[in-house]
């Protein structure tokens, strides 16, 4: 009986201890978690270098969860280009910031963000501030950057890459015959290419031909910047890097690619002597992640009580997932937040940040909708970013004005239908077979065990033969078009901005900020009094707890997979495609 009470006393004094322990380090990891929540603004220091990295992949917004960054503690999460570009421009204003380091990096993000950035670069120029340059390596995408800065450094041993552009496919049909999966697709749109990677070992031969013709208006856009950047000869930059003359850093120095081949610490002395410092000195170079948490001028407290609100549609457009997740865009959400911003009398206008290849038919009506509803009542100006193409078109097409990135890839009004035939890898590869039991001929339509019969395949080309219908129906009354010219440019044909406005598809160049001006004076808001609203707001911290597992997985990804994490995205969305799509046929991402 001793023994009994001995272990029974030990078993319920470490049974308190540990109900203490847990309760212990959870207070003090819900208290840090809420520190990280509050007011995180700290002092400014004085004679500033602002530094920004871009060695990473740059999205549309700032994941702004202050329970990542509680977790990673590196205090350099990287930015979403909007905090890139108010970041860029309050530092132009702030006096203690001296100058800019840009630091490219192997960067991954669409051409569209990178001009975004290059013209933010320029205009801080402009308060005389210097902008420096310094790069490891040099690609088309980094150069664009670089490019725009005062000057540029390579160092020594920096790598060369400036050698044209690609746009670089991966197929899956391979991989699906060995697993004995068939795709069966049915579409409409003699481009529309973006299942072939389903169904096919190459591309077609007309999509081969839109893409090559996509990527060639690209490269003379670039080659154009460049050389204006630059102050050389476009067609002696076009010749060096279409037959890869330039491969070493002298070589980039001698065609006044660059300003000097110079380490680091050579780059810093310049620095040092900019701002006054002796050699000695120490440089106080702040990154822009821990910039932006230090008071100074703030560019959007404004008491107007005329608000633009501003909306994000970022990446694949998704209707069944319910979580967020970085490269999708959650329709049921975006829906609610467009609902409010309608009846919302002191929201004046609405921009559309529209950066989508495209996704669920059915979301993508669903936020055509909204928006439409919201046209009735007050402006929306969309504006378009490296891509908005196909569902991205589509949810476009009734703003009041569309503007493009003279980068951005638009149009692909096209639809397909992808359904896995799983027969071969169900029966010989896992052994099981089916039988159904029904009441009519096609209650078990699209069940595992049997092929699609010539009537159901059929009914499907019909359905998506209506949602193509309701496409160009939607782009011919949004942009006042007839029925002959938007088949002329439907068929799932993708378009370069200069071809998309030609065409009536696209109203002006311009970036984010000509968007928001637009919007401004369609209102009938004066210039300056109005204060923009950012939407959707964060979520609480009970959402965001919940959520924190994967948007931390996601984080981690993108940043790990950079250029590769599109293609993360296409593979682990194909569960979801089943029924109606619009999706881009290529990624924008050109290497």
């Amino acid at each position: 009986m001793r023994q009994f009470f001995k272990f029974f006393l030990a078993s319920v004094l470490g049974f308190f201890v540990s109900i203490f322990l847990i309760v212990f380090i959870g207070v003090i990891l819900i208290a840090g978690m809420v520190a990280a929540l509050g007011d995180k603004s700290v002092k400014p220091k004085q004679n500033m270098v602002l530094e920004l990295d871009l060695n990473y992949s740059i999205g549309e917004q700032t994941i702004d969860n202050p329970l990542l960054e509680y977790i990673d503690k590196s205090g350099s999460q990287p930015l979403g280009l909007d905090e890139i570009l108010y970041n860029i421009e309050r530092a132009s204003k702030d006096d203690n910031v001296k100058g800019l380091l840009i630091r490219p990096g192997i960067l991954s993000a669409g051409y569209g963000t990178l001009e975004e950035i290059a013209g933010a670069i320029q205009d801080f120029r402009k308060s005389g501030k210097f902008v420096y340059a310094y790069c490891e390596f040099l690609s088309e995408k980094n150069y664009l950057i670089a490019s725009a800065c005062d000057s540029v450094f390579l160092n020594p041993s920096g790598n060369i890459a400036l050698d044209g552009l690609s746009s670089n496919v991966i197929f899956y049909k391979g991989l699906l015959d060995k697993l004995g999966v068939e795709m069966e697709l049915f579409k409409v749109g003699t481009h529309k290419g973006a299942a072939e990677v389903f169904t096919q070992e190459k591309l077609s031969e007309l999509n081969k031909e839109q893409i090559q013709r996509y990527i060639d208006g690209v490269y003379e856009l670039f080659c154009t910047d460049v050389s204006k950047n630059r102050g050389v000869s476009k067609d002696e930059l076009k010749r060096k890097i279409s037959n890869f003359e330039v491969q070493t850093p002298q070589q980039a120095l001698d065609s006044k690619w660059i300003d000097g081949i110079w380490y680091e610490d050579q780059v810093a002395d310049l620095i040092k002597q900019k701002t006054g410092r002796s050699v000695n000195e120490k440089i106080c170079f702040t990154n822009i992640s821990n910039y932006r948490k230090m008071s100074g001028p703030n560019l959007r407290i404004s008491n107007s009580k005329n608000k633009i609100a501003f909306v994000y549609i970022d990446g694949e457009i998704s209707y069944n997932n319910n979580k967020e997740s970085m490269g999708q865009s959650n329709c049921k959400s975006l829906m609610n937040t467009l609902r409010k911003i309608r009846y919302n009398k002191d929201i004046k206008a609405l921009v559309v940040r529209v950066n989508s290849p495209g996704g669920s038919a059915y979301g993508s009506d669903q936020l055509w909708r909204e928006i439409g509803l919201i046209k009735k009542v007050k402006p929306v100006i969309v504006s378009m970013g490296d891509v908005a193409a196909s569902g991205g078109y589509y949810l476009s097409a009734p703003a009041d004005t569309i503007v493009v990135s003279k980068y951005t890839l638009t149009g692909s009004i096209g639809v397909f239908a992808l359904y896995p035939n799983a027969n071969a890898f169900l029966k010989d590869k896992l052994g099981l077979s089916f039988e159904s039991v029904k009441t009519g001929e096609f209650a078990d339509m699209g069940m595992p065990g049997r092929n699609f019969s010539s009537t159901e395949r059929a009914i499907i080309q019909n359905g998506v033969n209506n949602v193509y219908n309701n496409f160009t129906k939607v782009v011919r009354e949004g942009r006042g078009l007839d029925s002959a010219s938007v088949e002329s440019v439907a068929q799932g044909k993708i378009w370069i901005a200069q071809d998309a406005i030609q065409y009536h598809l696209a109203d002006v160049v311009g970036g984010i900020q000509k968007a928001v001006d637009i919007a401004a004076y369609k209102a009938g808001v004066d210039s300056g009094d109005y204060s923009i609203i950012y939407l959707p707001k964060r979520d609480d911290f009970t959402s965001m707890f919940l959520n924190m597992s994967s948007m931390f997985t996601d984080y981690k990804l993108k940043t790990q997979l950079g250029d590769f994490y599109p293609y993360y995205i296409n593979l682990k969305s194909v569960r979801e495609r089943a029924g109606m799509q619009m999706y881009l046929p290529i990624s924008p991402l050109l290497d």
